[in-house]
């Protein structure tokens, strides 16, 4: 198994190679930009890109084989991951090209790169520190790609690739005397990601996010003081006020990329010490979900910076690296369900409290989140095989509202793997609060009436039929009437922590978990059905 690792180094061109360097980013931006248009949007081949543009480009811009090569790939990698979005790729900035092993060489002789510019090769000298040296020596990189950054100096950014082991599959401990479920959740370190704690394992280990929120507060109130002054006042005043905005640029940057270096790392020393797989939360598309919502500029700011995504990349990097297992489980429900019964509780803050009489845990928030993340990620690693596919039945009783503490289990296909959920009810007398946990889907497949696809959650109340479903990546809701077999055709959905799946049309909104479906119509519910099944899953 191969890692490929970016290691980047500061050139050190010459006035004439500098200029070289500003033609070539250029010519690059503007063959990347004129391929984007001449060629159809859905079109995402780099293959098909190059067949139809690839003369036109050598003749406008002046770009040498590979390099034409190299800008049709670029366009290509770009809508791939702009459709996942469903979003357009709109322009390239002269900023980066790529090079390829017949544009680009290493020479560790006299520490210099070989690139093909706009009128011929050049050797630039590198600048390159003590690590970079390290895992350069005796390597033949064969990838780069030659960057602008924005303090205006030129850096290459070599890939090289590195061997590294097979992950450890953990094993649970025999002679620990303890039950086998408790065995395999310590092999299973549960990763809560937040931003007033950045990270807490469910082994209790927390970093705290306060010294990074004061950072950011402190950059923040200079930059907007700074910025006003470098707009207002004598010259050398806005001279001075934009020379130290300047100095302090990336620095808050860098001290994050820092504090999550070392984050990463002693989770995953950690995993090694016990042998250990690393579980952590799925938040692809919160920020984005997040963002629909009105909140203060103050708020808006501090959840956009908040670097979860950068923190999961390190400790993807990093478990590659050792060998250690990164399992990216589903977030619902996470935060709101006790880790030892599975009852929906109680969260004040930063505590969590168990409503259950029963079990009546409380303590750390995070941590009880953590600990079920670990619960979800044991089953990743220890998946049973043959027909273990289980759901949960939730009955009713006279009123209509679901039981408390039933639980039954069925089974319902072949080579899925399912949780049972346990359904509690809260005191409240006003509605019973129930949730089905998370559980995991590997070969479920939605019906064609709801468009196909992987199941992501079955559920059946008193009126519906429902299913999401998981089509390349994006989720879809179709409810079917169980009196006239009528329904919603398959509509957008997503998930949303602590409510479920949330679903627009219009006027109408549609809100599902494991409890109830809610119709709400401009802002207010006028329909709520009880929830009397529900399978729920992650689709591979």
């Amino acid at each position: 198994m191969e890692q490929v690792l970016t290691l980047v180094c500061k050139l050190n061109p010459s006035q004439k190679q500098s200029e070289e360097i500003e033609l070539l980013l250029t010519a690059f931006a503007d063959a990347c930009n004129y391929a984007n248009q001449k060629v159809k949007p859905q079109i995402t081949s780099k293959m098909t890109i190059q067949n139809l543009v690839y003369n036109e480009i050598r003749a406008l811009f002046g770009l040498s084989a590979n390099l034409a090569v190299r800008a049709c790939a670029r366009v290509g990698a770009n809508r791939k991951t702009a459709k996942l979005k469903d979003k357009p790729v709109k322009v390239f900035k002269p900023t980066s090209a790529d090079y390829d092993a017949r544009i680009f060489s290493f020479k560790e002789k006299d520490w210099t790169v070989s690139l093909t510019l706009m009128n011929g090769r050049e050797h630039i000298k590198i600048d390159a520190g003590n690590y970079q040296r390290g895992k350069l020596k005796g390597r033949k990189p064969t990838s780069a790609q030659l960057c602008k950054h924005r303090d205006g100096n030129y850096y290459i950014h070599i890939q090289i690739k590195d061997e590294v082991p097979e992950p450890i599959k953990p094993t649970p401990l025999a002679s620990t005397g303890e039950t086998p479920a408790t065995q395999w959740l310590n092999n299973v370190i549960g990763v809560d990601f937040g931003r007033r704690d950045i990270a807490v394992t469910s082994n209790g280990d927390k970093w705290d996010g306060k010294q990074i929120n004061d950072v950011r507060d402190k950059f923040s109130r200079v930059r907007a003081s700074l910025q006003k002054k470098a707009t207002k006042g004598t010259r050398s005043t806005r001279r001075r006020a934009r020379q130290i905005l300047q100095r302090l640029s990336g620095k808050e940057r860098r001290f994050q990329q820092w504090l999550n270096h070392n984050i990463s790392k002693s989770i995953i020393q950690n995993a090694l010490k016990n042998n250990a797989a690393v579980a952590i939360e799925d938040l692809t598309g919160i920020r984005e979900r997040t963002n629909q919502k009105t909140r203060s500029k103050t708020e808006r700011r501090r959840s956009n910076s908040w670097s979860f995504f950068q923190l999961r990349s390190f400790l993807e990097y990093k478990a590659i690296q050792f060998g250690v297992k990164i399992i990216a489980v589903p977030p619902a429900w996470t935060s709101q369900m006790c880790h030892q019964c599975l009852h929906i509780g109680m969260r004040s803050d930063k505590r969590f409290k168990c409503i259950n009489e029963a079990c009546s845990w409380s303590g750390d928030a995070d941590l009880n989140g953590a600990k079920n993340i670990a619960a979800i990620g044991v089953n990743f690693v220890n998946s049973p095989r043959g027909s273990n596919c289980l759901c949960c039945e939730l009955s009713v009783d006279s009123s209509g509202l679901l039981k408390s503490l039933h639980r039954t289990c069925t089974q319902v296909g072949v080579g899925s793997l399912l949780l049972t959920g346990i359904v509690g009810t809260s005191s409240s007398a006003s509605a019973a609060q129930t949730v089905s946990n998370q559980i995991i889907a590997n070969a479920y497949t939605c019906p064609r009436y709801a468009g196909g696809g992987q199941l992501e959650a079955y559920i059946e109340t008193t009126n519906f039929y429902i299913h999401i479903c998981n089509k390349s990546g994006k989720l879809f809701y179709t409810g079917i009437s169980k009196l006239n077999g009528k329904g919603v055709r398959s509509l957008r959905a997503y998930t949303e922590e602590g409510t479920g799946y949330v679903v627009k049309n219009q006027n109408y909104e549609y809100v599902v978990n494991g409890a109830s479906l809610d119709i709400i119509k401009n802002n207010r519910v006028i329909q709520t059905d009880p929830v009397i099944k529900y399978v729920s899953g992650y689709s591979n």
